[in-house]
């Protein structure tokens, strides 16, 4: 019996849904669509509008805070942003880098003298390391290469 009552209320609630659709499915898709689309749009773009200003507020405060914080230290060691461009004209950007966060102990030019001399002894050791690959193979040839060549060009090529 309550089977029999489910599927009688199951039937009304079907009739009344559809009752309802038939009356007003105009209405809602003339309507209620636009009007919710136009909300959404309102909505998601002045939600937008609010996180860019958050950011930009939120950056420019923390940016300010750590620039008043720290502006005697950026004083003393010509960091300030207005000190830059003088200095890429005066030394360049390697050595405007160099004196910003590299090590300072030793003077510029040692610097560069050092990374040359390393650079040249890197070079001296892959020579080397060349030479003696190429007395122990003679890369596209086989190793009884210059016994062939010196036969040849003793037999070969002057008889």
């Amino acid at each position: 019996m309550s089977l029999l009552i489910e599927l009688v209320l199951a039937f009304f609630i079907i009739r009344f849904i559809f009752r309802f659709i038939r009356k007003h499915w105009k209405p809602f898709w003339t309507q209620f669509i636009p009007k919710f689309f136009k909300i959404t749009m309102w909505t998601t773009l002045v939600l937008s509008v609010l996180f860019v200003g958050f950011v930009t507020v939120d950056f420019t405060y923390h940016y300010t805070k750590d620039y008043v914080c720290d502006k005697e230290f950026l004083v003393t060691e010509h960091m300030l942003p207005s000190d830059l461009m003088p200095q890429i004209r005066e030394y360049g950007v390697r050595k405007t880098w160099r004196r910003w966060y590299d090590d300072r102990s030793m003077p510029y030019e040692e610097f560069v003298a050092q990374i040359k001399e390393q650079e040249a002894i890197a070079k001296e050791e892959q020579e080397a390391l060349a030479m003696k690959k190429s007395l122990r193979d003679h890369d596209l040839f086989p190793f009884w290469y210059p016994v062939a060549n010196y036969l040849y060009m003793k037999y070969g090529l002057f008889k």
